[in-house]
């Protein structure tokens, strides 16, 4: 796609990402994109950790949330987004959840 993923956090029903050079599409054709491309290889690869958790068809919702980040420096958004996931892991396995994210981390960034 030629976008650019600066920062990546997951909570246990969620995730943030902090793309930049995505000017050739809309926010919506890129939500549509980044989530169809993670739920199919979500799905292969991990089907047996996720097919108890799943209801209905679908992987994520079809909901998502921006924000436009010109009022604010990429050093904030990076710290945000590497700090404030953490809350959500409290009474949560954690070792899954650093296991998830050096996984994710590995594939995006190499």
């Amino acid at each position: 796609m030629g976008v650019v993923l600066h920062a990546v956090e997951f909570a246990p029903e969620h995730c943030h990402l902090f793309v930049g050079a995505c000017k050739n599409y809309s926010v919506a054709q890129l939500a549509q994109r980044l989530k169809g491309a993670s739920a199919r290889k979500i799905r292969r690869e991990l089907w047996h950790a996720i097919e108890t958790k799943l209801w209905g068809e679908a992987f994520w919702s079809s909901g998502y949330f921006y924000r436009n980040v010109g009022s604010t420096t990429n050093e904030a958004i990076n710290w945000y987004i590497e700090h404030a996931q953490h809350k959500h892991w409290k009474a949560l396995d954690h070792q899954a959840y650093k296991e998830l994210k050096q996984k994710t981390l590995n594939h995006y960034m190499n």
